[in-house]
């Protein structure tokens, strides 16, 4: 037993307790006592266990560590998340070689200060606890990559997280309490933000920022500066409609950014993208406000739309060169018109639900359409272009009263059709009404 390197332990649900004796296991490389909720206590025994490289405890139910795991100098991975743990040991910032601490799900309200001395440390996961501060120590973690802090009670941030150089990943996520944002680091890849605040601090800076997501900022009114061109935006300032060659381009702001998501950002009325011209997935979800997505007709590398529940806008100005594969419209009962829609090539997943003012969709040209669904828009009368739909793989129609089929798909390969409450001559149909009822399709699935 002496030469033992893995101790699996998971799933052992009447296990009382780690034995001292396993502090006899001196080879031991991973000991995993997850998954054993009766494990209250680390024995201090695990301290002569100084080639221990991996501690996996979630969801046991430790209450504590102990100050003897400053020994385990070899340790690389650290996991206690959901568990009734209330705080780490101070000693925590010995533990020179950790690269992963995740002490997610857990009763944990702050971090010691000398979590600095974790020097090696490259991921750190700290959300859905009672977190209400980080601390200035936490500046020195210089090797840090991933940094989430999602769903925690955090109000602030310290002006030393601008020293993480190596952060690629940060989540401030459902952090309601969050009122502002310092200075980010600038080789941020990833931000996901949830803040109490009119205006972001501008984001200009971070030119390596390929992701975005502000979730549940409801006083947000625009965000200003995005790393892209500079215009000097210094206020939420209109963009004259120009075009991409005539606007001002900053060698030290590239277009990086590839994916903006906005949700529940209630005031915000108008979203300009017309910087982000190499933006290709573009999500908007309940900005019951939002009048307009400004420049979204300049996106000519834009593959995926997706709005859901904008209340109040009107109209959408799809990019002039068609490059976009998925678009989903859902539940914008003010929506009339989708501008663009005709010109849509490479469309190849459509879903309209429950826009009840728009009349009529022209897909004349989205020849390679495999998944059409259209879904509660009582003043729909008509679908342009069906019968050209020759690869049409997927097809729900229902809840459109007004509808009048004429052309329809002239796929063979079409192998399931939802047709309900629309005016249609049952013989139109054919073969392909033998299917319609019967089938309900989860749009997020693929072949």
């Amino acid at each position: 037993m002496k030469s033992l390197v893995r101790l699996d332990l998971g799933f052992c649900r009447m296990l009382k307790e780690l034995p001292a004796e396993v502090g006899k296991l001196e080879a031991l490389k991973q000991l995993l006592p997850q998954y054993c909720p009766k494990i209250s206590i680390v024995p201090d025994s695990i301290e002569t266990l100084r080639n221990l490289e991996i501690l996996d405890m979630r969801s046991s139910g430790i209450k504590k560590l102990p100050e003897s795991i400053r020994a385990l100098q070899n340790l690389k991975i650290l996991e206690i998340s959901e568990t009734k743990i209330k705080e780490l040991p101070e000693s925590i910032g010995a533990l020179r070689n950790l690269e992963i601490l995740k002490i997610s799900d857990t009763q944990i309200s702050e971090l010691p200060e000398n979590i600095g001395g974790l020097q090696n440390l490259e991921i750190l996961y700290i959300g859905w606890t009672r977190l209400k501060k980080l601390p200035n120590g936490i500046g020195k973690l210089t090797k840090l990559r991933e940094l989430d802090v999602a769903c925690s009670n955090i109000f602030e941030v310290p002006k030393s997280i601008s020293n993480l150089s190596s952060l690629q990943r940060l989540e401030f996520h459902r952090c309601k309490k969050l009122q502002s944002l310092p200075e980010l680091p600038s080789n941020l890849t990833s931000l996901s933000v949830t803040c109490q605040s009119p205006r972001l601090p501008s984001l200009s800076y971070l030119t390596h920022l390929k992701k975005l997501q502000l979730w549940d900022c409801k006083i947000l009114e625009c965000i200003s500066e995005l790393p892209s061109t500079i215009l000097e935006l210094s206020e939420c300032s209109h963009v004259t409609d120009v075009e991409e060659s005539e606007l001002p381009k900053s060698v030290n702001t590239p277009f990086n950014l590839k994916e903006l998501w906005i949700s529940k950002c209630e005031v915000m009325q108008v979203l300009d993208v017309s910087q982000l011209s190499h933006l290709t997935y573009l999500f908007a979800d309940s900005c019951y406000n939002l009048l307009e997505i400004r420049g979204l007709d300049k996106l000519i590398y834009l593959e995926t739309l997706i709005i859901k529940s904008c209340n109040s806008i009107e109209r959408l100005d799809l990019p002039k060169f068609g490059s976009v594969k998925v678009l989903s419209v859902e539940n914008c009962r003010k929506l009339v018109e989708i501008q663009g829609l005709d010109r849509l090539e490479f469309l190849e997943r459509l879903k309209i639900r429950g826009c009840i003012s728009i009349e009529r969709l022209n897909l004349s040209k989205s020849t390679s359409m495999k998944k059409l669904y259209v879904e509660n828009c009582e003043r729909l009368v008509e679908i342009q272009g069906l019968d050209k739909l020759e690869l049409l793989k997927e097809l729900g129609i229902s809840g459109c009263p007004s509808i009048e089929m004429r052309d329809l798909p002239k796929s063979e390969g079409l192998k399931i059709l939802n047709a309900e409450n629309m005016h249609a001559p049952k013989k139109a149909w054919g073969h392909l009404m033998e299917a319609s009822t019967r089938f309900r399709k989860k749009w997020t699935e693929d072949d």
